[in-house]
């Protein structure tokens, strides 16, 4: 079966921005279809409607298939893949995760209230790989981390990376590339 590779963006986002497009120059360079997922009204996101976008897009999650999630894109999919428990899936690489609420963005508040997560079902269903910028001002790196323990990730600490996006300067997330790699190679 051929793999597929899901991007998952996050809050006030887009997939053509930060290091998503690069990462999927990449994958596109070793054959593996991309899709970078466009979830509606990223300044205003609605749990609901981003979940139908995840369903309309994925359908049921599949061994072949890799997700890659950025900031509250991880909870979104983290939510997603917990919904279909009981489907084995690729492999999971999170960046700036975080799966309680921020006390800098309350805006939030309701859309990760809605989340349900299975961790330790997720985390004996596919390996999960972590990364977490040691300077984020928008996700405490705390959060993050914490976050990783409760799926029993790997981790990637990134040195003054900020909330890993395009105006902290990250254009490309080789970290991200080498995680995906190294979970195709185990298969």
């Amino acid at each position: 079966m051929t793999r597929r590779v899901f991007i998952i963006h996050g809050y006030q986002s887009a997939p053509n921005r930060h290091w998503f497009p690069w990462l999927k120059r990449e994958l596109n360079k070793q054959n593996i279809p991309v899709s970078a997922i466009a979830l509606p009204d990223s300044n205003n996101p609605d749990f609901s409607r981003w979940q139908q976008t995840l369903a309309e897009q994925i359908g049921t999650p599949a061994a072949q298939d890799y997700f890659v999630a950025h900031s509250l894109g991880c909870i979104t999919v983290l939510h997603y893949l917990s919904t279909h428990a009981r489907n084995r899936f690729g492999g999971l690489v999170l960046t700036a995760g975080f799966a309680k609420t921020i006390p800098t963005l309350p805006e939030l508040d309701s859309y990760i209230g809605q989340a349900s997560i299975k961790f330790s079902e997720l985390a004996n269903l596919a390996p999960i790989h972590s990364i977490i910028s040691d300077n984020d001002q928008i996700i405490p790196p705390s959060y993050s981390l914490h976050l990783a323990e409760q799926l029993g990730s790997s981790v990637c600490m990134i040195p003054n990376g900020g909330h890993l996006m395009q105006s902290d300067g990250i254009n490309e997330l080789p970290q991200a590339l080498k995680a995906l790699q190294a979970m195709f190679d185990a298969v």
